[in-house]
């Protein structure tokens, strides 16, 4: 099965802090099988509300991603004032998001920038 790819509303969570820290979880679900249903990976993005002291849901999620995706690795927003198209030096770059390495290939999961 393919991935599916979900974008909550609003584009976050349920704190909706812009600038909160977000946390990328690569998991499995309780009662699964890996040997029976190892197509049953998923990835979830969360918001930490820190004065709430709580992980909320963040702004996308995806199941179903290969199951020998064993790596995630952030991509960094650029510096403020590195492009003036907000995201590089000329948009050769991508925008903020997460790799997710599998033996398949690598996907940038990202949400689309935020209007000017």
């Amino acid at each position: 099965p393919h991935p599916s790819h979900t974008p909550h509303p609003n584009g976050g969570g349920g704190g909706g802090g812009v600038g909160n820290a977000m946390v990328v979880l690569l998991h499995q679900p309780a009662g699964v099988d890996a040997a029976s249903d190892g197509a049953c990976v998923h990835i979830d993005c969360m918001e930490l509300d820190e004065a709430a002291g709580q992980l909320l849901p963040g702004p996308w999620s995806m199941r179903d991603v290969h199951p020998t995706t064993t790596l995630l690795l952030a991509v960094p927003q650029p510096a403020a004032g590195s492009g003036a198209d907000g995201w590089d030096g000329g948009g050769a770059g991508a925008p903020p998001g997460v790799l997710a390495i599998s033996s398949r290939g690598v996907t940038l999961i990202t949400c689309p920038a935020p209007p000017a």
